[in-house]
């Protein structure tokens, strides 16, 4: 992945997402639905590895990035955060 590859990249409120949502948060998929079909499809990754489940719980701890490939030519980052209000 290079910088100029990336597509978005989106910050996520929660330590566990499932899978399907997580896609379909950045607006890379137009929908949940999209989403499912693509990974059972075999059209995800994440960090590298192929996910086949939409229903993963895909784990983040604070500031850690995970890159995510959608089909061949869509990328984003995602990244936890915390929202400090001090």
């Amino acid at each position: 992945l290079r910088p100029g590859d990336m597509l978005a990249k989106h910050l996520v409120n929660s330590s566990g997402v499932k899978l399907a949502k997580l896609i379909a948060k950045p607006g890379l998929i137009s929908s949940n639905s999209e989403a499912r079909r693509l990974i059972i499809q075999g059209g995800v990754e994440i960090d590298g590895m192929k996910e086949s489940d939409p229903d993963k719980l895909v784990t983040f701890e604070i500031k850690q990035q995970r890159r995510l490939k959608i089909g061949k030519r869509k990328f984003a980052v995602v990244e936890l955060t915390t929202q400090d209000k001090s």
